[in-house]
């Protein structure tokens, strides 16, 4: 029971720091929102470059559904709307 309150407290933290920025900053972050199947913007060399779903992700690279790969270091990454790949 105490893992359990642990970590849905965990939880609840990042999603209050998601709803104070929508940057994704931390592996709690990410963690939730590929859990929860929520689309992630892609930000690489100050525009979007794409906006889907995080499928895995480690400390150097972020793996989206359709197969996309980013380099962690090259990137940031915000909460997004709808999925789009941007040409």
């Amino acid at each position: 029971m105490g893992v359990n309150c642990a970590f849905l407290f965990l939880i609840r933290e990042v999603e209050i720091s998601l709803k104070n920025s929508n940057y994704i900053k931390t592996d709690g972050q990410l963690l939730i929102c590929a859990l929860n199947n929520v689309n992630v913007e892609v930000i690489f060399a100050g525009q979007t470059d794409f906006v889907g779903i995080v499928k895995r992700f480690d400390e150097n690279v972020i793996e989206f559904e359709d197969s996309n790969y980013y380099l962690r270091k090259n990137v940031s990454l915000k909460v997004a709307g709808k999925a789009k790949k941007i040409n």
